[in-house]
């Protein structure tokens, strides 16, 4: 199977294309920026092929014709400033678009995940931020493309993502980072909830979205939650109770998060056979583990 990472510097795409190699997959990467990035050049010292720059795709040769496209260049932001909009629009808009028109090009399976954010609204019914406003767009580009072409697209709407080695602006990588410092951390609600899932969790259900004989509509939707939802101050106390140190958090602090997510709906259903195999206890136990043995967050 080929397979084209779009975002494979990113967090999600490096673990990815890392399962997929280990799969036995052929894995080809390109980045949004013009250089390739670190998480790329240990991928290509693992087997991947860096094709170059999105950018500059339509000047790039192709070695073979992709089965599979993964569109992973997602820009997650919660409270965007103004200088945050062209990467937004770029990351969440701009690439997407390239991902699905080089799938078209190649008649090939496009994959492509968004956030439970999409889904969720606030009490005035309006997005609960640009990212996922943004986000949500892509729905709409994605019928678009299944309706005028017959493209194949499987949507895959994910939550919170973790693991070790996660250099994300992130709250498990924050509350690890500042555990036991006396630094304070500035959060919002106690109760806004999440839904954490291990990075091997999300790559499993990815992998698995990749496979042809999955029989379902030209455009397809598809939904991963773990086993248990968790408010902040939940996962706040399970970090400390992790790592034996307490954490300064100071809460109602995020003034742009006046809406607090108090419930995630399952909406669609989880790609077939999928299923959580990592609690959040043992992911976090995980993550520390990769701390202390020097590999990092």
């Amino acid at each position: 199977m080929n397979c084209l990472i779009i975002g494979a510097n990113g967090y999600l795409g490096s673990h990815l294309a890392t399962s997929l190699l280990n799969k036995r997959a052929e894995v080809y990467v390109v980045s949004r920026g013009q250089r390739p990035g670190p998480r790329i050049n240990r991928l290509r010292n693992t087997g991947a092929v860096y094709l170059g720059s999105l950018s500059s795709w339509a000047h790039l040769k192709c070695p073979v014709t992709f089965d599979v496209i993964f569109s992973l260049a997602g820009l997650g932001v919660s409270d965007h400033v103004f200088e945050d909009i062209s990467s937004l629009v770029e990351a969440q808009v701009t690439a997407q678009i390239q991902a699905l028109e080089i799938a078209r090009q190649h008649k090939a399976l496009a994959i492509l995940p968004s956030t439970y954010w999409t889904e969720t609204k606030s009490r005035s019914g309006s997005h609960l931020n640009l990212y996922a406003a943004l986000n949500s767009s892509l729905e709409i580009t994605a019928k678009y493309f299944s309706e005028s072409f017959g493209l194949s697209i499987r949507m895959l709407s994910l939550a919170d993502t973790y693991g070790p080695e996660d250099w994300r602006n992130k709250l498990i990588p924050q509350l690890f980072a500042v555990a036991g410092t006396g630094q304070q951390l500035l959060l919002g609600s106690p109760g806004q909830v999440i839904a954490p899932i291990y990075i091997t969790d999300v790559t499993d259900a990815l992998v698995g979205l990749s496979k042809k004989q999955i029989e379902d509509p030209d455009l397809s939707r598809y939904q991963i939650l773990p086993s248990t939802i968790l408010t902040v101050q939940e996962v706040v106390e399970l970090v400390e109770l992790e790592v034996g140190e307490k954490i300064n958090v100071l809460w109602n602090a995020r003034e742009l998060i006046r809406d607090p997510i108090t419930s995630i709906n399952k909406k669609f259903p989880a790609p077939p056979g999928w299923r959580a195999q990592v609690d959040f206890k043992e992911g976090l136990k995980n993550v520390s583990l990769a701390g202390k043995s020097g590999s990092g967050i």
